[in-house]
């Protein structure tokens, strides 16, 4: 890419040139028409040379149509052009406004069409993460109340129906009976948006037994049932946990939080250091020095 001359750098040179700025707008154009839909809730999919694709599905992840707010946000900021913001904030709104009205809690798959939900198990994790995690963030980068909102009614629902003491299963939106009994990876986000919100009993609950799990395997697996059956999966190096470790030491200062920091890199240095990289674990259940590393190394 550099090569090509697309971004402008000259290595003896600090100064920025504007070169990712001109590749972000130019992204967030080929994003654009994945908003324009009856909803506001984009398509999962757009092929950013061809534009989107007639035959394209018109379900789509919650993660997928909340996942845009901060970056959108924070490209309108940077530019003066509110379209990015208002068409991130249209679908973020939108798919809280299709919540359940029994429990408060969304589905993970909605229609982007009509509004109506495609698939009703609600957790935080897989499928639903970032359109959850990014009500909190957006409100820290913009102050907006709406988001502020939505956030809070986030936690409480989430507190009355998902929280099984410090850990937080999946359920029926519309019921709030149980869905399953396991822990995705992904969910550990959660207990640092606590943080940002003022939660913080609630988020040392939460942080505790995640880092159980990781301290058990000496890697945090995709899933892991709380039923006793175990780990399902590998550890692709998610940031997660991390981030909400280092939040809760930023808001307590205690130093347990320093360990919990070290525990994380010591493991990903002792198991997934490679000599060209950290690559990911195949199976968490395996004992140290018989790691099966994938060919990868995730861009988190």
């Amino acid at each position: 890419m550099y090569e090509e001359g697309v971004v402008e750098i000259v290595a003896s040179e600090h100064n920025y040139t504007g070169g990712l700025m001109r590749l972000a707008v130019d992204l967030g154009n080929r994003l654009l028409p994945c908003f324009n839909t009856s909803t506001g809730i984009p398509y999962g999919a757009v092929n950013l040379r061809r534009g989107l694709d007639p035959t394209e599905t018109t379900i789509a992840s919650t993660a997928g149509g909340g996942t845009f707010l901060v970056e959108m946000t924070a490209l309108s900021g940077l530019t003066g052009d509110d379209r990015y913001e208002r068409a991130a904030r249209r679908a973020s709104e939108a798919l809280f406004a299709a919540r359940s009205p029994h429990t408060g809690l969304m589905g993970s798959h909605i229609d982007i069409m009509t509004g109506r939900w495609h698939l009703f198990d609600s957790g935080i994790g897989n499928t639903m993460d970032s359109a959850i995690e990014y009500f909190i963030k957006s409100h820290v980068m913009s102050g907006d109340i709406g988001d502020w909102e939505r956030f809070e009614r986030t936690v409480r629902d989430v507190n009355r129906y998902l929280r099984k003491g410090g850990m937080l299963t999946t359920v029926d939106m519309s019921s709030g009976r149980p869905f399953s009994f396991v822990h995705q990876s992904l969910a550990s986000f959660f207990p640092g948006n606590l943080i940002l919100g003022g939660h913080l009993a609630e988020a040392t609950e939460s942080n505790w037994p995640i880092h159980s799990i990781f301290k058990h395997f000496g890697a945090l697996p995709e899933f892991f049932s709380l039923g006793g059956g175990g780990p399902n999966g590998g550890y692709p190096q998610r940031p997660e946990h991390a981030e909400s470790v280092y939040m809760l030491y930023r808001a307590t200062h205690d130093p347990a939080y320093l360990v919990m920091g070290k525990e994380l890199a010591l493991a990903i240095n002792l198991r997934m250091r490679t000599p060209y990289g950290f690559a990911t674990l195949r199976d968490v259940d395996l004992p140290h020095g018989d790691e099966r590393h994938r060919d990868a190394m995730e861009s988190f």
